[in-house]
């Protein structure tokens, strides 16, 4: 679990013998070790492996949406998403890349992962969207091609719809 207040960094690193900037994003785990990271996206795949909703929270943008609905709606629904897993016995995420293969889809070729529960045969595929080094968006993909898809009937959504019925 992570203290309550994460803090993204960008520091400027040196590469080789010449300057570079080179963004890290760093934050701290609650022994006081630092957990590093190479993207925006990476803390957030991170975060969903480990489930762990709150540093979700803190680490996305409260002016976007995400699946077409307002950041506050998204991590509610991606909470009961955690929930499911759960009670089917997950206690992480295993992360796989992959990407929609819809060809007829808006979103083909955009890369996302899916992610398998450790211990059930149940998953979620969600496209990640990079805009300027950081998360832009996050959705679910019905066409997502990736080697540890299964059985849709294992499959977790993130629907509001589901929510209403």
């Amino acid at each position: 679990m992570l203290v309550d207040q994460l803090v993204i960094l960008q520091k400027e690193t040196h590469k080789g013998v010449g300057l570079g900037n080179e963004k890290r994003f760093v934050s701290n785990d609650i022994k006081g070790f630092e957990l590093e990271f190479k993207s925006h996206e990476e803390i957030i795949v991170h975060f969903i492996n480990q489930m762990n909703l709150h540093a979700i929270d803190l680490y996305l943008d409260k002016k976007r949406t995400y699946q077409d609905l307002p950041k506050s709606r998204f991590v509610i629904l991606l909470g009961n998403a955690f929930e499911k897993f759960n009670e089917a016995g997950d206690t992480k995420l295993i992360p796989v890349k992959g990407y929609c293969n819809g060809f007829t889809c808006p979103n083909f070729r955009k890369n996302g992962y899916t992610f398998k529960g450790n211990n059930s045969q149940s998953f979620m595929n969600l496209i990640i969207e990079n805009e300027d080094d950081f998360v832009s968006d996050i959705f679910q993909c019905s066409y997502f091609e990736s080697p540890e898809n299964g059985d849709f009937r294992n499959q977790v959504l993130i629907d509001d719809w589901l929510e209403k019925n």
